[in-house]
């Protein structure tokens, strides 16, 4: 599939510093990055997965525990000293919280992030007022004299700046805000499309200002069209795929694939990045020099 040709990318170092995101820096260089899951609580994952190449982890709160504690020692198992040095920070941790587009938690994201998480995933999106909703939620309220609208996120910065390495709450503030819409900022928002009504509203979703980018669900996606076999290269479910990723590109925003059966598949129908369901260093490789010969 072709891609609509991107933006000029902005450098990844910038004038306040070099970029921490490393989803977002990947994405910026128009490499293709490459992450991994952990289920919260999984320290032994999180620390293979700290000590690796990845860009970002999606770290998991939605299925299998929702716990602060556990959540604040996964993200320590991910700091290595192997990888200290290197900027952006490797594996980048995004958080998938339970509550859905409907029942967006203003406060489920305010702790998230104030824990140092890098954005987060958000599941079960079908609604451009879902999206508003995070974005608000995860912005800080629009500094003096600014025309921005800001958003309503309550300021208590203190953990998510040592995490971050940051030691002035000033540039903590200016960098915590919404990648790309935001110059500088370094958090991300990722959407999941996991059912047709996401799939039927996708040029509206990909429209909300704030939104960093998609993320295809079939795992959901395919039981929301009946299916039960757990097929998430179902026939049935191509259609949208390809629907899904021919409207991010028409928009500009990025679409990740959150499982696919065949990963060198996803990268050649025009996917932009992917999460793999566990960590494989080797695979990773692989993947990222079949992304750079297309």
């Amino acid at each position: 599939m072709a891609h609509t040709p991107r933006p000029t990318p902005s450098p990844t170092t910038r004038a306040d510093g070099p970029r921490l995101n490393g989803l977002a820096a990947a994405l910026h260089e128009q490499r293709f990055p490459i992450g991994s899951w952990v289920q919260v609580g999984d320290f032994e994952e999180a620390r293979r997965v700290g000590d690796s190449t990845a860009d970002f982890v999606i770290v998991d709160m939605e299925h299998l525990g929702f716990s602060f504690p556990e959540l604040e020692q996964t993200l320590q198992w991910l700091l290595s000293r192997r990888t200290a040095g290197r900027t952006p920070a490797a594996a980048t941790p995004i958080v998938r919280i339970p509550s859905e587009g409907a029942e967006f938690s203003s406060w489920m994201a305010k702790q998230v992030l104030d824990q140092g998480a890098f954005g987060l995933v958000v599941p079960h999106v079908t609604a451009p007022a879902h999206i508003r909703a995070a974005v608000r939620s995860m912005r800080y309220p629009a500094a003096a004299g600014s025309a921005d609208t800001g958003g309503a996120r309550s300021a208590l910065p203190a953990r998510a700046m040592r995490y971050w390495g940051l030691t002035d709450v000033g540039e903590y503030f200016t960098r915590a805000d919404l990648w790309p819409a935001v110059p500088g900022g370094e958090l991300a928002l990722l959407a999941l499309a996991e059912s047709r009504d996401a799939w039927d509203a996708v040029d509206d979703l990909l429209a909300v200002p704030g939104l960093g980018a998609l993320l295809w669900g079939p795992g959901d996606g395919s039981v929301s069209l009946g299916l039960r076999d757990w097929d998430i290269d179902h026939p049935d479910l191509r259609p949208y795929r390809r629907k899904v990723v021919a409207a991010g590109h028409a928009a500009g925003v990025a679409v990740g694939a959150a499982g696919s059966a065949d990963p060198f598949s996803a990268v050649d129908e025009g996917f932009d990045f992917l999460a793999l369901p566990a960590w494989d260093e080797d695979l990773a490789r692989r993947l990222r020099e079949h992304a750079a010969a297309r």
